[in-house]
């Protein structure tokens, strides 16, 4: 497998992808299960969608930042099972509608089936965490990027006690201060 080193993104020249922006240990579990009958919900879209999109069955994904929003949709057109929401616009069957900031949260239960997979990684998380643990599926996961980061969003105490119940790992980026991903399983 032939990969570049962009930073900290990563893209696999073999596969012609970028690899999603979680810590590299993360990324290397990830690596190793087969999502191909999974369904995934991702708050937040970007590099990671393209990366989801050829290894689960179905994406859904949510995201605020229009350039975002046509880079994936474009990344993603040919492998045809990519939902995308943007403020209220149907982006490749999406299904919800997010003209409203406060929605954003709950796109996620504008659908009609449970997710095996939910990422946390886009806009607002501490209000994600209730809707996406109410669509995941008993023995899914979900994947909080920047956990206890102090540069994106520290999590309340409540979320923390709430997410650390579970089983779970964090994954830490090295060489970098406090990047953490970690992978709760409910």
């Amino acid at each position: 497998m032939n990969i570049e080193k962009e930073g900290y993104r990563l893209f696999n020249t073999d596969r012609n992808e970028y690899y999603p922006w979680y810590t590299h240990p993360a990324l290397e579990v990830l690596e190793k299960i087969d999502f191909s009958e999974k369904t995934v919900f991702e708050y937040g879209a970007g590099d990671s969608s393209t990366w989801w999109a050829r290894r689960c069955k179905r994406l859904c994904c949510v995201e605020s930042n229009t350039e975002w929003v046509s880079a994936v949709a474009a990344a993603s057109a040919k492998i045809g099972n990519v939902t995308i929401v943007h403020n209220g616009n149907l982006i490749q069957h999406a299904l919800a509608d997010v003209t409203d900031p406060s929605l954003y949260a709950q796109s996620i239960t504008h659908y009609d089936c449970m997710f095996d997979v939910v990422i946390i990684d886009g806009e607002d998380r501490e209000a994600c965490v209730e809707p996406a643990l109410k669509k995941l599926n008993p023995n899914g996961m979900t994947i909080y990027d920047n956990w206890m980061q102090p540069s994106v969003e520290v999590q309340s105490e409540k979320t923390q006690q709430r997410l650390l119940a579970f089983r779970h790992e964090i994954y830490h980026q090295p060489r970098h201060a406090d990047w953490k991903t970690a992978i709760f399983y409910p």
